[in-house]
């Protein structure tokens, strides 16, 4: 990973059906030990990481009128 640059994996579901749990319970922690894997993330919403606002669409965007 620190060679290439890569930042994460792509796991197709038409390869690997089976594979998924075993890639998570086998391969993460191998990752994790080796330092190349998160363990923890940081609270919030995608959204307040993006543009580090609340978690929800402001008053003036037009999607806000769809709000349930």
């Amino acid at each position: 990973m620190a060679d290439t640059g890569i930042d994460g994996f792509n796991l197709s579901y038409a390869i690997m059906d089976a594979g998924f749990l075993d890639f998570v319970d086998l391969v993460v922690p191998e990752l994790q030990a080796r330092g190349v894997y998160q363990r923890d993330y940081v609270p919030g919403t995608f959204r307040e990481k993006l543009f580090g606002r609340g978690p929800r669409l402001s008053a003036p965007h037009p999607a806000v009128a769809y709000r349930r």
